[in-house]
């Protein structure tokens, strides 16, 4: 048995990808990338990068700091409306109010 192997024949992350741009990212992945699913900045499976993990976490805790600074609360002038779909959502949002403790 062979192993196999997957390659792309066409370029899909854009031209000159591999010079250091970030100046491309400025219209979005869209404008720096042929297919916006050919951006995968932390990689996938086995490839993933090890600091994923590290920056993600980082941003847990940053939201949890600033959360902590602040009160939330759900408008008086919310209705709450279902929509469902993929996943049970509010159709219009949720109106929150947000207060400096």
């Amino acid at each position: 048995m062979g192993d196999r192997h997957c390659t792309a024949t066409h370029d899909l992350r854009g031209a000159r990808r591999d010079k250091f741009n970030p100046g491309r990212f400025v219209d979005g992945v869209s404008g720096a990338c042929k297919s916006s699913h050919a951006y995968v900045p932390f990689g996938v499976g086995v490839r993933v990068c090890p600091g994923k993990k590290i920056g993600m976490t980082q941003m847990e805790v940053l939201f949890a700091m600033i959360l902590s600074n602040f009160n939330l609360s759900i408008s008086p002038s919310y209705r709450h409306s279902p929509n469902l779909g993929l996943l049970l959502v509010p159709e219009h949002g949720v109106h929150l109010v947000i207060q400096k403790i």
